[in-house]
């Protein structure tokens, strides 16, 4: 049937509720029905009309464009930009010969548009992140809060389908599967997100669910990150505590025979030949390893009561660089402190542990660098805290290799136990503090310790659970 009879037939046909419409690629309006002249405020008489479609609708239009030139129809939701402002399904048709489209628009959101566009406005002052999407999925509407979980400017997110907007988080695929069906069937769902572009990661719960009334569906964005962060933090708590309590076990069992045998060894080693000698410093020194292990185990299974005293760290730092320095020397690495004189450098803990921290990572940055560097001790001072740099120029170390480090016989070592971080972190906890770290394969790696400056901050007076060395 050609275009003309088409035509005729619209406007000879008994009046209904389709309003229907032939829209060219230019956007110039062939041919509008009375439904349609009055949906889209077409006045008789006028020459030339276009199709008033608002800019953010333009890319939904586009994709409706492809749809119905590629199968027989195809269905979309639009904003017009008339009096009005109404959302409307379009349903249509391509007419190749003719190279128009033929569309009947049905209005969706005519009284609601008002409504909703005033919620909006209401929840860009709330701590909540709300955005709403049509039945067929294109982003309406979204306030302040969610524009800042999802990290783009509201022109990007209104022109994207919801499923585009996943791209900016990582999810698990098989809850995204469940979260998609839901959604089909209009059903309330919820997913877990996460994103990785800050320095560190935030969580985010997306919960939708379908409004009748509107036709929209309405996402509430909710920050998990704290809870996330609580739920890691008990798991490893109790992790720990097992841990510690199987630990205590195994250290007291070994203990004993161990003591045992140093005795025998004394006694052998009196009466052995002058040549026998090297192979008895060798297992004595094996016992001090053992011994060392032992009480790191039991440090950290069976911590005892210590009252805080002052530190001053720049001291501790140069004992630990004068006993460090021949191991240094040996490995052709050298150890430089830098501090600002004019400042003290002081915090709350004991300076054993103090000592047992800084000698820990200082033998891990000596023992990354293979081919000779430099270890940097800085310490930096503000008001509220004492920060303490420890800088290699060592291999470095992977993404995955840092996420790992504190958990307790985790080592990338051929002879490592895998306590020694663990000890650091426990020590670090302990005095208030928090560690962090930093690393470039290749480049080398920097931890940073942050604790309570304990001449400015009002620092905890009451005695912490540690075991003294």
């Amino acid at each position: 049937m050609e275009i003309a009879s088409i035509m005729n037939f619209h406007h000879n046909a008994k009046p209904t509720n389709e309003s229907t419409v032939f829209i060219a690629n230019s956007f110039d309006i062939i041919f509008a029905n009375q439904g349609a002249k009055a949906l889209l405020e077409i006045r008789d008489g006028k020459d030339e009309n276009f199709f008033p479609i608002d800019a953010g609708s333009i890319p939904r239009w586009q994709q409706f464009i492809e749809q119905v030139r590629s199968q027989s129809n195809a269905t979309c939701e639009i904003q017009l930009q008339t009096s009005m402002q109404p959302f409307v399904r379009v349903h249509g048709c391509y007419d190749e010969l003719q190279d128009v489209v033929i569309a009947t628009l049905q209005p969706t959101l005519i009284q609601a548009t008002d409504a909703v566009m005033s919620m909006m406005s209401v929840f860009n002052y709330m701590d909540l992140g709300i955005m709403t999407f049509t039945a067929d999925g294109f982003v309406l509407d979204v306030n302040h809060k969610a524009l800042q979980c999802i990290g783009c400017s509201k022109n990007e997110v209104l022109t994207k389908h919801h499923k585009q907007l996943l791209k900016y988080f990582t999810y698990d695929r098989e809850s995204a599967s469940h979260f998609y069906s839901r959604l089909e069937r209009k059903e309330q769902a919820s997913l877990l997100v996460k994103k990785t572009e800050c320095s560190e990661p935030l969580y985010y719960e997306l919960k939708v669910f379908y409004n009748e009334n509107s036709r929209l569906f309405i996402v509430s964005i909710v920050d998990h990150t704290e809870y996330v962060k609580l739920q890691n933090e008990l798991k490893e708590q109790n992790y720990l505590k097992e841990l510690g309590q199987m630990s205590a076990s195994i250290a007291h069992e070994i203990r004993n025979p161990l003591t045992a045998l140093k005795g025998f060894v004394e006694l052998l080693k009196s009466e052995a030949l002058q040549e026998q000698e090297h192979y008895f410093d060798i297992m004595e020194s094996e016992f001090k390893r053992l011994d060392t292990i032992l009480s790191d185990l039991l440090f950290l299974a069976n911590p005892r009561k210590i009252e805080l005293q002052k530190v001053d760290l720049v001291e501790i730092s140069k004992e630990v660089i004068d006993f460090m320095q021949f191991e240094a020397l040996m490995n052709e690495v050298i150890i430089q402190l830098e501090y600002d004189e004019q400042l003290q450098h002081v915090v709350l803990g004991s300076s054993v542990r103090f000592k047992q921290v800084l000698i820990n990572l200082l033998k891990n940055a000596v023992q990354a660098m293979e081919d000779s560097g430099n270890v940097t001790i800085q310490l930096h001072v503000t008001t509220q805290e004492v920060q303490v740099y420890v800088q290699d120029e060592g291999i470095g170390m992977d993404e995955e290799t840092c996420k790992n480090l504190f958990s307790p016989f985790f080592t990338t070592k051929d002879y490592g136990t895998g306590l020694g971080l663990p000890l650091v972190k426990k020590v670090v906890s302990d005095f208030s503090g928090t560690i962090e770290v930093k690393s470039t394969p290749n480049i080398g790696t920097t931890f940073i310790l942050t604790f309570p400056n304990a001449l400015t901050t009002q620092a905890i007076k009451q005695p912490l659970d540690f075991l003294l060395g």
